[in-house]
């Protein structure tokens, strides 16, 4: 073999190499972002909404989800049964599906602020690991609903 078919092997072998590693770098990110999508996905498994969850009342609201704002495109209902929250449709067939969040998984409650606003931010779960953080007009309307739970 001559040194410019060495050369030509080694090259095609880097190029290799580097598409390679390429392709795992974005799978790695492309299953990060799926999974970091501002913590929607792990409310969706954890509080699935039945179908029957009714209409939204609130529409265009900014959340937050964790550190993920989602801002002006959430929409929310509450009743007895709890905090529903949804996205747009566009957002559900990219596996964003509507959430109904039971009171009873609510705890401590604290003031916050979001995109400027006044705020209150909602711990969930047992462990009060996760957060939601809402603005004042969809606070009052949960109030009623609301036992704090420390």
């Amino acid at each position: 073999m001559s040194a410019a078919n060495v050369r030509l092997v080694v090259f095609f072998a880097a190029v290799a190499v580097v598409i390679g590693v390429l392709a795992v770098a974005l799978r790695a990110v492309a299953l990060a972002f799926a999974g970091a999508s501002g913590g929607w996905a792990g409310l969706a498994r954890r509080y699935a909404a039945p179908d029957n969850a009714g209409a939204p009342t609130m529409r265009g609201l900014t959340i937050a989800i964790g550190p993920m704002r989602w801002r002006n495109c959430v929409n929310a209902s509450v009743d007895a049964r709890g905090l529903r929250l949804s996205l747009p449709p566009v957002f559900i067939r990219l596996g964003k599906a509507p959430v109904l969040i039971p009171w009873r998984e609510m705890g401590r409650i604290e003031p916050a602020r979001l995109s400027g606003r006044a705020a209150f931010l909602i711990r969930l779960g047992a462990t009060r690991e996760a957060s939601l953080t809402v603005p004042m007009d969809l606070y009052a309307a949960m109030s009623p609903f609301l036992t704090e739970q420390t």
